[in-house]
């Protein structure tokens, strides 16, 4: 049996101990249970190493199944995703697709986004979730997930989509700050921010640790706290038209917080994949900032 040939006794294999059960399998996969147990024992034979441990109540995997799954399971889910976009080419996106996001999205340049989006591709339903409780979403019940300088998920299908800077903001009345008012003034910051900000300026580096602060998961939240005064951390794509406005500046424009990497977590299968994809695509062309 040569490696191509095993492609498809691999992706049933997969399936059993994703679902832990031939049968629950079988129906993910369109096959007969008998058919899918048949597959594998005909893969255990060609590696000539046992995978699956069966009884009568449940199946557990060998060391030689988890290795296998583990370890091939990111290289053919990617397979699948170029798969489903070839043939998502020919389609109008329709279904449903759930989404969770930070809170942070909650900003115009999102909502333009999302309701030109909605508007052209009435034939599927948006659910989205804006949320800084940044929990598995697949445990959540999500299909994609956007992350902000999220780095888990590494053994999930995932997309970098661009890199963004974090600044500091406030509102106007923030001129002519100095680290030092950093220090002395209200920082408004997410659960999941440190307490030290570690500020970039060409090579030198600070850290501050304001002596006033206050923790808000809401990004809407916090930037009506920081108009009446104080500040907080945003990635600068996300306050764009703020910072055009005026409705927020940037406090100390000669410091920023590094870059940001703004990343897709793609956990849905199947069809929803490749809607995923799209919506994915179509957000990296309208979001990109052109800093």
């Amino acid at each position: 049996m040569n490696t191509a040939s095993r492609l498809r006794p691999l992706a049933v294999f997969l399936a059993v101990a994703e679902h832990g059960s031939f049968r629950r399998a079988a129906e993910d996969l369109g096959i007969s249970a008998p058919l899918a147990s048949q597959i594998i024992t005909g893969l255990e034979e060609s590696l000539g190493q046992q995978l699956i441990y069966r009884t009568t109540r449940k199946i557990s995997l060998t060391d030689a199944g988890e290795t296998l799954a583990r370890t091939t399971r990111p290289s053919l889910e990617e397979i699948e995703v170029a798969l489903q976009d070839v043939m998502s080419l020919s389609e109008r996106p329709r279904g449903h697709l759930r989404i969770t996001a930070p809170t942070v999205l909650a900003q115009p340049v999102f909502a333009k986004f999302v309701h030109g989006y909605a508007n052209e591709h009435p034939e599927l339903r948006l659910d989205i979730d804006l949320s800084d409780d940044f929990r598995d979403p697949i445990d959540t019940g999500h299909d994609l997930a956007i992350r902000i300088g999220q780095a888990e998920g590494a053994d999930r299908i995932r997309r970098k989509l661009f890199d963004t800077v974090g600044i500091i903001c406030a509102g106007p009345y923030a001129t002519d700050w100095t680290l030092r008012d950093l220090e002395r003034n209200l920082f408004v910051r997410p659960p999941n921010m440190p307490e030290t900000l570690t500020l970039h300026r060409a090579k030198d580096t600070r850290k501050i640790k304001p002596h006033n602060q206050m923790i808000a998961n809401n990004g809407a939240l916090v930037r009506e706290v920081i108009k009446l005064g104080g500040y907080a951390a945003f990635p600068r794509f996300a306050v764009r038209v703020a910072l055009e406005t005026g409705e927020l500046i940037q406090a100390v424009p000669k410091w920023t917080l590094g870059e940001i990497e703004v990343s897709a977590l793609y956990t849905a299968r199947r069809a929803r994949l490749s809607l995923a994809r799209h919506f994915v695509g179509a957000m990296v062309d309208f979001l990109k900032p052109s800093d």
